[in-house]
């Protein structure tokens, strides 16, 4: 009988461990699943699917964020600030800063009076009166906010609202999130904005469902992306009715109204959550007039659907479009 070397013997076990340590890995590596949590924030259901992150970790990052910047909620920095005139919050004061250095001209953060006076007048279903709406659009000067440090002071009764863009804002903090944590992909859907970041697994592209704003239960079309920010803006989900009459959520900075537009949703990819946020509340604004310099710019890409049922979309990206609903009438863009 031979004689069993017990050396080889034991070079052969940590040489098959090895290879099955290897070989679980390979598999892990090669068969990566999203985790997913839904959850609700800043007004609206969202849902995270990651590779490499802490989905709790999101979570409380977002609700941090409702607790800065909800301007209903008792007890929020914005709701206490905008009724003591004064208070402290780094949030708050690089949103606002983030308005200073942008020229938009048709959204602003201290639109919150006029913002408050619909809201308050939807719940009680009327009409603010014209002297109301001239009240509040007199607040609406960036001279009414003063921020030093993380410090900010209102006055002659302004008040901030950033609807226009705080999911946007949002989505930018969890893409910081991500890369702090090295996560390799995620997928963040934040009610009208959301955050495609990193690669998936298997190499495709990100997919996003465009809604159609006269069924908003079905979609008009698809958009395939890499990374990046997409945002919607449009009244057909958020409105009040009176006397047969809808009024949308998005006001007229001019008029102190719900805008009359003759756009019907407007969607913006781009590399900036909150910038993807405001542009697409502005060109929903701005209506088909402005739209074709707006659909030429290279720093973003626009999807517009107007009350026609026309779909308008940014050269760049026409390519990646597919249309899902064939009563809708996809327009070619002129380069």
């Amino acid at each position: 009988m031979k004689r069993i070397n017990k050396s080889a013997g034991v070079v052969v076990i940590i040489l098959l461990l090895s290879l099955a340590i290897v070989l679980a890995l390979w598999y892990r590596s090669n068969n990566k699943t999203f985790e997913t949590q839904t959850f609700f924030a800043m007004d609206t259901a969202v849902t995270i699917k990651a590779i490499g992150a802490d989905l709790n970790e999101c979570k409380e990052l977002l609700q941090n964020l409702n607790g800065e910047l909800d301007a209903y909620k008792k007890g929020s920095t914005l709701y206490n600030l905008n009724r003591n005139g004064k208070g402290e919050s780094e949030i708050i004061a690089e949103l606002i800063s983030k308005f200073d250095n942008t020229e938009h001209k048709s959204v602003d953060a201290a639109s919150g009076k006029l913002i408050e006076l619909w809201h308050d007048a939807a719940e009680q279903g009327r009409i603010p009166s014209d002297g109301e709406i001239e009240s509040a659009l007199s607040t609406i000067n960036s001279d009414n906010i003063s921020v030093i440090g993380n410090e900010i002071t209102l006055s002659n009764g302004a008040c901030l609202n950033f609807g226009c863009c705080a999911k946007g804002y949002a989505c930018d903090k969890l893409k910081e999130y991500f890369e702090r944590c090295g996560a390799e992909c995620a997928i963040a859907s934040h009610g009208s904005s959301s955050l495609f970041y990193g690669k998936k697994p298997d190499g495709s592209r990100f997919t996003t469902a465009i809604t159609n704003p006269f069924e908003p239960s079905s979609t008009v079309l698809k958009v395939e992306t890499g990374e990046c920010f997409i945002s919607t803006s449009g009244a057909y989900e958020r409105f009040f009715e009176i006397d047969g009459k809808k009024y949308g959520h998005i006001y007229d900075l001019d008029t102190g109204y719900p805008v009359d537009t003759d756009l019907s949703s407007v969607t913006v990819i781009c590399d900036s959550g909150i910038a993807s946020d405001i542009l697409s509340t502005e060109i929903f604004i701005g209506g088909t007039a402005g739209l074709q310099n707006r659909l030429n710019d290279e720093s973003y890409s626009v999807i517009a659907i107007d009350e026609n049922r026309n779909i308008y979309v940014s050269q760049g990206i026409v390519n990646d479009v597919t249309l899902t609903d064939n009563s809708f009438n996809l327009i070619k863009t002129e380069e």
